[in-house]
This record gives C-alpha cells, sequence and structure tokens, in this order.
C-alpha cells in the first residue's frame, strides 16, 4: 500500500513537471512562427 501510494505521487510530480515543459516549447513555436509571420 505505502509503495502505491509512493508511485501516484511521484506520477503526480512527473505530471507537474512535464506538462509546463511541453506548455513551454508549445509557445517558443509559436513564438518562432510568429517571428517568421512578421
Amino acid at each position: 500500500m505505502i509503495c502505491n501510494s509512493s508511485y501516484i505521487i511521484l506520477q503526480i510530480n512527473l505530471s507537474f513537471v512535464v506538462v509546463p515543459t511541453l506548455e513551454y516549447d508549445r509557445l517558443n513555436c509559436y513564438k518562432l512562427l510568429f517571428d517568421k509571420l512578421w
């Protein structure tokens, strides 16, 4: 049980770290596209 809950906590932490990184990457892509348009 303890092992299982710690695994879930790890998963949640990973998702919190990964999602902002993906969002940041997407923002950078949009910026690049925007710069090319101008």
